[in-house]
């Protein structure tokens, strides 16, 4: 992303393994999906010049830096983090998200998530239905759970 504000015309994106061999397809998708997501979803290329005078960058930095002080100030109200987490604000919070998320992806809202709804592949799994899924329905989830000691060997 760093090369794309600093004005950069061509981006090359190493993969995971290219240091010690060909990368493997794996790799590669990955090295791809890199530069798609700094493309698609960052929401750099909708400036000319992202770094202007640093505008755009400190105005992003000022709208990031007001929510989260607004978020800090509702969590003292409610006695701090300890009693947040006990009272499930922030699981409350990741499940409306996640929500929020999946009924954009759904009433077609403008929202880009590279490899969810555009620059798909067939048979791609959509992770964050999936993730959607797994947390109302835990029972399916826990019943095809496999510990990573299984897995290993």
């Amino acid at each position: 992303m760093a090369a794309v504000a600093g004005g950069t015309q061509s981006l090359h994106t190493n993969s995971r393994d290219e240091a010690l061999a060909l990368p493997t397809e794996e790799s590669a998708k990955i090295a791809l999906r890199t530069q798609q997501i700094v493309a698609h979803e960052s929401g750099i290329t909708k400036t000319a010049d992202p770094l202007a005078g640093s505008y755009y960058l400190e105005e992003l930095c000022d709208q990031i830096e007001a929510d989260v002080w607004k978020y800090l100030k509702k969590i003292e109200r409610m006695g701090g983090s300890v009693k947040a987490i006990e009272k499930g604000f922030f699981q409350s919070e990741i499940r409306a998200n996640a929500y929020r998320l999946k009924k954009k992806l759904i009433t077609k809202i403008e929202l880009s998530l590279v490899s969810i709804n555009i620059l798909k592949r067939k048979n791609n799994l959509n992770y964050l239905e999936l993730m959607v899924e797994l947390k109302f329905n835990k029972r399916k989830h826990l019943k095809n759970y496999v510990p990573i000691e299984i897995l290993k060997n």
